[in-house]
């Protein structure tokens, strides 16, 4: 997968270089599984610092990450990406609206 596919705005987040190197090249649901497994083991992440599961989720609907993380493979990039489009655009829409 070339530079233009994977930095597209829906595939883009902003994380500190410890976590970054951290993740390295892991498959999607092998990272998000590792801190997910973390949180629910010692109640602290060593990646992302999140201390709970709630935190988890909250930090991932925040960010328009779709609960289908869990289950992403590189294989299923382009799916994860309409995926969070959407949520982004709705996110959008609704704060525009409340304005």
């Amino acid at each position: 997968m070339g530079r233009s596919q994977y930095n597209r705005l829906p595939n883009l987040c902003f994380i500190d270089q410890p976590s970054n190197i951290k993740i390295s090249n892991k498959q999607p649901s092998d990272y998000f599984n590792a801190v997910r497994d973390q949180v629910r083991n010692s109640k602290k992440s060593a990646i992302g610092g999140m201390e709970s599961e709630e935190d988890l989720l909250i930090n991932l609907r925040q960010n328009c990450v779709p609960d289908s993380i869990f289950d992403a493979k590189l294989k299923a990039f382009e799916d994860f990406v309409q995926e969070r489009k959407q949520l982004m655009a709705k996110k959008i829409k609704k704060y525009y609206n409340s304005l």
